[in-house]
Formats: structure tokens, sequence, C-alpha cells
């Protein structure tokens, strides 16, 4: 391969460097891609003629279900949608609550950067002992076909090494966060439970809070226990590989020193003989002679051989070392970019991959892709306006809407459609009284009073459905529930010992 690319720049540089420069603005486009995405969209979308506004600006038609929205404009603002991470405070605060929870606040994806290099790296590695297996694997094959086979045999490892040792570290990593709650729970005297029940990230973050923090932890990472089948498995793999690897270079080293020390030494005892030809019988040497310069010889031979074992077995030990120090970064990079928890990956991409730092910096973003569609939204209607005037129709008016006012009824919709599932699923469970309670009483503007809501409470059955009630309350009204609970299972628990200590009495 290496020999078809230094034959490629030879006979056609030019063609070669291209082919380097397309490479390269891919592995940047793909590096940038958000980026390089957001321009290519406003470009065409103003592109003169055939852009998306030439031809948006051509269709009239009412949206459906939308009646006083252009089609065309609602096609605008959908593109530009996708731009938008459309997300609450509360949404936002709740991710992050999982994240912090977990362990894994701060933490982020293993950047696109580094994978061509790790598998560049991993991929040369084994590339150096996969021609030598392709000798053995393919006995008896060409050169070309040994060649193809040793391409094979380093695409196979070097993917196998990638895969388990990024997640060998993934492993580590989850490990050392439980091993971490552990620890915290024994140094508490194990007091409490390790884990109380699974916390999704689809469920209130708040419904453990009443749980010290090695617990709400393990809730999250979802086990209890540290599992090391993923290190071990991958520790005998790099082992096996890289000693296997090592013994079979020695052995075709062993084999080749071999064959030349045997040809050298044919070849010092026909020149002792006379047989390349040359008539020595005038300069006839001492049989004494003969011999002690045929010992000197051959004890240079094998001096030699043996000065090439020493240096290659050596190499072989050092690129050993190599391959396992590679691995060993392969595992490091999977220990420090992953997660613990198991809905962690699904809370990071929800907040924006690492984008944003907070929640400012989520509406900063959002504003300005706000301007830019605005922006284009307006000349989109101004061109629908040029052309109805050239078209003659006044029946349609254009640049009534905008596209904060897109998004907003957007926002509204799925709110609705969430709700509705909501009270499908509750009434699905629980065909009476329904959990889902309004703040305040119909046609009363006063507010929902404490002994309603404890009413409300108490008509529950299920632990769950009290639980989802109390979360809808205001946060003043809340505190005063969870307060009056507190009290009343205090006042329970007083009346138990009262009774006990009545029965140990009376026995």
């Amino acid at each position: 391969m290496l020999d078809a690319i230094k034959s490629l720049f030879e006979t056609a540089p030019v063609l070669a460097w291209s082919i380097v420069g397309v490479l390269a603005a891919l592995v940047v486009i793909a590096t940038m891609w958000e980026k390089v995405k957001w321009w290519w969209m406003n470009t065409w979308m103003s592109f003169p003629l055939i852009g998306k506004i030439a031809r948006y600006s051509k269709d009239t038609n009412r949206a459906y279900g939308h009646e006083n929205w252009l089609k065309s404009e609602r096609a605008l603002c959908m593109e530009y949608k996708q731009f938008v991470r459309v997300i609450s405070e509360h949404d936002y605060n709740e991710k992050v609550e999982y994240l912090v929870l977990a362990g894994d606040n701060g933490r982020g994806l293993m950047p696109g950067s580094l994978w061509p290099l790790i598998i560049l790296m991993v991929f040369v590695e084994a590339m150096g002992f996969s021609y030598v297996l392709a000798g053995f694997t393919i006995p008896g094959a060409s050169e070309n076909v040994q060649q193809y086979g040793a391409y094979g045999i380093a695409f196979l490892i070097s993917g196998l090494l990638i895969f388990l040792t990024h997640y060998a570290g993934q492993e580590l990593y989850r490990n050392s966060k439980i091993n971490e709650a552990r620890s915290e729970w024994q140094q508490a005297g194990r007091e409490r439970e390790l884990k109380s029940a699974t916390v999704p990230l689809s469920k209130p973050q708040n419904v453990d809070q009443d749980y010290p923090d090695y617990t709400r932890r393990i809730n999250r990472i979802g086990s209890s226990i540290a599992s090391y089948k993923m290190s071990i498995g991958t520790a005998i793999f790099v082992a096996v590989i890289a000693i296997g690897a090592t013994y079979v270079r020695g052995q075709v080293l062993e084999k080749m020193v071999a064959e030349e020390t045997v040809a050298q030494k044919s070849s010092i005892e026909s020149n002792a003989g006379g047989s390349d030809g040359l008539d020595m019988s005038d300069i006839q040497l001492p049989a004494a002679d003969q011999a002690s310069d045929n010992q000197a010889q051959f004890k240079a031979v094998n001096d030699n051989a043996s000065n090439d074992l020493k240096g290659g077995w050596g190499t072989f030990i050092i690129l050993a070392f190599i391959f396992a120090g590679l691995q060993a970064l392969g595992v490091f990079f999977g220990f420090k970019w992953g997660f613990a928890g198991q809905n962690s990956n699904q809370a990071y991409r929800a907040i924006g991959s690492g984008k944003f730092g907070s929640y400012e910096e989520i509406l900063h973003y959002y504003n300005h892709v706000a301007d830019v569609a605005q922006s284009k939204l307006e000349e989109l209607q101004q061109r629908v306006m040029e052309y109805i005037s050239r078209e003659g129709t006044s029946n349609i008016q254009a640049g009534k809407h905008t596209f904060r006012q897109f998004m907003q009824d957007e926002r509204e919709a799925q709110a609705k459609d969430r709700e509705h599932q909501l009270s499908q699923k509750h009434s699905s469970r629980q065909p009476a009284p329904s959990p889902r309670v309004e703040s305040k009483v119909e046609g009363d503007d006063q507010p929902l009073s404490l002994d309603s809501a404890m009413s409300q409470i108490n008509a529950l059955e299920s632990k769950e459905d009290k639980k989802a009630y109390i979360n809808t309350l205001p946060e003043s009204l809340k505190a005063e529930v969870m307060h009056a609970l507190k009290q009343a299972k205090d006042a329970q628990q007083a009346k138990a010992a009262k009774m006990n200590e009545e029965l140990d009495g009376l026995l």
C-alpha cells in the first residue's frame, strides 16, 4: 500500500495532492459540520433565481391547518427550526441535575478529530505484524495476495482493539463512580440502602431527593456492583496479540537468520575447496591454517547471526510495549470521555452536547437564529407580495407573521400533545379521580388551599399518583403539603410507639 501511494505521488503528483486536499477538506467539514450546515443553508436560502426563497415566493397556497399562514412561510420557518433547540428552562435544569447527580457534569463525548488519529495509529501498528501473520494464515499465496490478506487482518485487529479499549475505558470510569458511591455509603455506616430504584431521565429528578447523594448517583447509574468483564477481556486480548505477534515475528526472524547463516557457511566451505572455478593448486594453504581460517570465518558468521537475533528480539519487544501503550491510550480516551449514568448521553445531547454552558447561552443562540430566520422570512414575504402584485391576486396577504410567533405556536402544540398523552396515560391507569388537578377551582379566583390539596392526596390510592400530584402544586403550597405530611407521619409513629409501650406494660 505504501509503495502504491509513493508510486502515485511520483507518476501523478497533481492527482495525488488533489486527493489529499479533498480528504483534508472532508475532515474539516466533518469536524465543523454544524457551522458548515448553517452557512450552506443561509447561502442556498438567498441564492439568486434557484434559491429556496426564489422558489418559495411563487407558492401562495394556504398552509393546511394554519389558514393564516402561507405554505411557503411555514416551509421557511421549518428550515430554521432544525437549528433551534426547543427546551424550557425547567427541562434544561432537569437535564443538568441528572448529569450532576450521576457524576457526569462537565464531561462530554470523545472529540471527532481524535477518532481518525487513533484509528490511523492502531491500523499502522496492526499492519506491522499483520503482514507476518498473513504468511501463516494464507500459506503458499503469492506476494500480492499476502498483501491484501495483511490489510484485511490489520483491519479486523484494529477494529476490535478500538472497540474493546474504548468501552473498557468507559467501564473503568463507570466502576470508579460506583466505587466512590460505595465508599461514601460505607463511611456513612450503611444506614440507608445503597440503591432505592433506578431513576431514568424521563422521571422528575426530585423523586429521590430524600436519599443521600451516593444513593441518588447509583439510582442513575443503574447498578451498585462494579463489573470488570470488558476490561479483563480487553487486557487478555491485547496480551495475546502482543505476545503472539512478538513470538511469530521472532520465529520468522530466527528462520531468516538461520537460512542466511547456512548460506554463508556453505559459501565459505565452497571457497575453501576451490569450487569457485579458480585454480588454487599453486597457493594451497597448510591444512591447519585452512581449518583455522574456516573456523574464524564461521565464528564471525555465528557472531553476526547472534547479534541480528538479539537486535531483532529487542526491537520486537520494544514494539510490543509500544503496542500495549497505544492500547492503554485508547483505554485512557474511553475513561476520559463518556458517561456513567444510563441516560447521561441523552441528557448531554438534549442541552446541546456541550455547546452551551448555561440556559442564558441557549437563549442567546436562539435569539441569533431567530433574528436570521426573521430576516429571511421578511425577504420571502416581500417577494411574495411582489409576486402577488404582478399576478394581480388581491385576496392573499403576507407579512403578518414572525418566526418567533411560529416557534411559540409550535411549543404550544407540543405542550397540548404532551398534556393529551399524559391525560390518556393517567385515565388508563386509574379511571377514578385523576391526579391532575387545576391550580384554581372553576369559577373561583381563590387559590387551592392546604385542606383541599390534602383531601385530593388522601383521595388518591397510588403512591406514584400522589407524588405526581404534589409535583403539580405551586412551590409554596408544595412546601406546606410536605410539612403536613411529615407531621402526620411523625404523629403516626408516635402513636404506634405509645401503643407498643402500653402493650409492653400489660405483658
